[in-house]
């Protein structure tokens, strides 16, 4: 009877834990970083830093992450997800603090550090572990909803802090919207303290795809060397690296500008491609879990090589701005690689025993692709003049890349089922 309750109460309490990482994306990972573009011309005009000096703080962000998410697994296993989420929450925080205050460029790289942090304990690569813990059915779709909710979120950021920042005769005013920040996330860090916890109980919580049929025997460490002994790992590790680092997304807003699109256009494109990223996430879901992996990997795979043909193509003629706003759709649906598909990749194609040892370096490797895509991209604009040479090159690696993802699924579906 006890377990029965257990079960009952871990059925009904989930929603609750659904609802925090909603909170902890929305507000974490919305306000902290999918709106901190907003602050990149305020901060630099305010202090007269170039945006290439004060941008370097991305470049602390993502080294930070790459470098955490390598002992992800390990650290969930030590101190739980709970601590780790109060952990990362606790360094939005700080960060959010930091760049209130600071004066040098020092104290804004400092805060990119703990915004790091923050992003690698408290965001996409741990929802995906949570849902992976509490639901055992539908899971594309419940993480589609929950990892949507970092767009929903920076757009309600955007509302919220865009008058407190551009406050004439008060150079200084963002740091109001930075303090504002750290007051939301305290909060939200107080009802993750209250609310959230451990599932209590693990009966029932295999997962709904069916992998590893057979109980697992061997240790820890056999089970990780299992895993690097797939080659097909390194294929879609490698695979996945070159997409991150090849990705236009960073682009779009240069390249329409480039091409001759008004302001007022760009910002409307970038709002749809915004909104259609929010939608497409639960979209993915969704279709994963009525299609399966190789559906939805060849439908994002196959819109990202579109959306980088049209971007060769487009124009400031009523059909091509027709395309452009086609174009950010199919970006917005490719783009889900990099969130809601990560974590049905290493559950689909490793199952439950090698899920977190994978996310977290598949997860790495996509870091590590998007610190070096900004830099890469813009050299190239640097020696050319234009994105055009990046853009072919973008696409020749996009088939490759389709051809050897098909290839590392379809050998570890065989494997699969001859097991």
């Amino acid at each position: 009877m006890k377990r029965l309750s257990t079960k009952m109460d871990d059925a009904k309490y989930k929603w609750i834990i659904a609802t925090m990482c909603i909170l902890i994306l929305a507000i974490g990972l919305g306000f902290c970083s999918s709106a901190k573009s907003i602050f990149v011309a305020p901060v630099t005009n305010a202090f007269g830093f170039s945006r290439s000096a004060f941008t370097i703080n991305d470049t602390c962000r993502y080294v930070t992450v790459s470098i955490v998410t390598l002992f992800f697994y390990r650290t969930v296993q030590k101190f739980g997800t709970k601590k780790m989420i109060l952990a990362g929450m606790l360094c939005y925080i700080i960060s959010s603090l930091i760049n209130a205050v600071s004066s040098s460029l020092m104290g804004f790289y400092l805060a990119g550090v703990f915004l790091g942090l923050g992003v690698a304990w408290s965001s996409t690569t741990m929802v995906s572990l949570v849902v992976n813990k509490w639901f055992d059915h539908n899971r594309g779709t419940i993480l589609g909803i929950l990892l949507s909710s970092n767009a929903f979120g920076s757009a309600i950021a955007i509302h919220i802090f865009t008058p407190l920042i551009y406050q004439e005769g008060n150079p200084f005013s963002y740091r109001k919207a930075y303090l504002l920040t750290a007051l939301f996330l305290a909060v939200v860090t107080f009802l993750a303290f209250i609310f959230y916890r451990e599932r209590q109980s693990t009966t029932g919580s295999a997962p709904q795809i069916k992998k590893d049929k057979k109980p697992v025997k061997k240790t820890e460490n056999s089970a990780d060397a299992k895993l690097f002994k797939m080659p097909q790992f390194y294929i879609i590790l490698i695979s996945l690296f070159l997409y991150s680092l090849t990705t236009v997304s960073g682009i779009v807003a240069p390249y329409y500008s480039d091409v001759g699109f008004d302001p007022a256009f760009v910002a409307t494109a970038l709002s749809i491609l915004s909104i259609s990223l929010a939608i497409s996430k639960i979209l993915i879901g969704f279709l994963y879990d009525h299609f399966g992996l190789t559906f939805v990997m060849n439908l994002c795979l196959f819109t990202s090589l579109i959306s980088k043909i049209l971007l060769l193509i487009i124009n400031t003629t009523p059909l091509g701005q027709t395309l452009a706003i086609v174009q950010c759709l199919l970006l917005a649906l490719a783009s889900t690689i990099e969130t809601v598909m990560l974590p049905i990749i290493a559950l689909d194609l490793f199952g439950e025993s090698f899920f977190a040892k994978a996310l977290s370096i598949i997860s790495t490797a996509l870091t590590v692709g998007f610190a070096l895509n900004s830099p890469v991209l813009n050299l190239s604009y640097d020696i050319v003049g234009n994105y055009s040479i990046s853009l072919i090159s973008s696409l020749v690696l996009c088939i490759a890349i389709i051809i050897a993802m098909n290839a590392s699924i379809h050998s570890l579906k065989n494997k699969e089922m001859k097991n």
